[in-house]
């Protein structure tokens, strides 16, 4: 997806998640209820990611800085922690 503004093209970044471990079923529950709090993040743009990823963030800015990213780390690291699922995490700008 590609949306011009005035000034050139404003290219959205998502951040992929790939899950490991033996409670996936528990960690997609957290994932579809986990409170985002100040992150502009769409949840689970999932138009085709299924497969390669298993979960995927759409942010809403055109690019997250180091202290958004670093929140989202911070926001799966705590709600994930229960579940033993290990993850890793991928952001692009399509």
């Amino acid at each position: 997806m590609i949306t011009l503004v005035y000034r050139g093209f404003n290219l959205p970044a998502r951040s992929f998640i790939r899950l490991y471990g033996p409670t996936l079923r528990e960690a997609f529950k957290i994932l579809n209820i986990m409170p985002l709090g100040a992150l502009e993040l769409i949840v689970d743009c999932s138009d085709g990611v299924r497969g390669e990823y298993d979960w995927c963030f759409e942010w809403v800015e055109q690019k997250p800085d180091y202290r958004q990213f670093m929140k989202l780390i911070e926001l799966l690291d705590e709600y994930l922690a229960p579940t033993r699922v290990m993850y890793t995490i991928e952001t692009k700008i399509m």
